[in-house]
């Protein structure tokens, strides 16, 4: 898993260097994640952004202050999806994902971009109602994917599924 850290979550974590560059040119599906921070009122918030869907979680940086704790958090927060489409997900898939994290600078304006209008709208449902729901995020359409993270999520997953089966079958 590659995760593409802004400025303020290295300073968090108090990371001292980026890793290199992984080798791929193009994101991979559930294996390329921007993560950037932000504050909600008085609590400060880490969110987790998948480069080829945009589907996003939301975690609480509390106790984020070093490397281990950020990797712990991302594994942690991949396997909550994972279980989320239990079934629909191959194994091999988060253990590949999950079994080494790289932490580097991040690499996609567009996709910040996308990550900044979902931090609005978390802080917007907030601030309008007091809700912390982030859930609600994923059914927001997004201009870059043409659809909805939720709908682009399931459309990766369904594409992945199919593909896994003409491969083993």
């Amino acid at each position: 898993m590659t995760l593409r850290l802004t400025t303020k979550v290295k300073t968090k974590s108090y990371l001292t260097a980026f890793n290199p560059e992984p080798k791929a040119t193009q994101p991979s599906f559930l294996s390329d994640w921007h993560v950037n921070l932000f504050n909600n009122s008085t609590k400060r918030y880490l969110i987790f952004t998948e480069a080829v869907t945009l589907y996003s979680f939301v975690a609480s940086s509390n106790g984020i202050n070093n490397r281990k704790a950020l990797e712990e958090l991302a594994t942690d927060q991949l396997f909550r999806v994972f279980k989320r489409y239990l079934g629909r997900l191959p194994q091999e898939l988060f253990e590949r994902n999950a079994g080494s994290v790289i932490m580097c600078k991040t690499a996609s304006p567009r996709i910040l971009g996308s990550q900044n209008e979902l931090v609005w709208m978390a802080v917007a449902g907030y601030q309008s109602d007091g809700r912390e729901d982030f859930d609600r995020l994923h059914e927001t359409p997004m201009s870059m994917i043409k659809n909805s993270p939720r709908v682009a999520l399931d459309n990766e997953i369904e594409r992945n599924t199919i593909n896994r089966r003409q491969y083993l079958g």
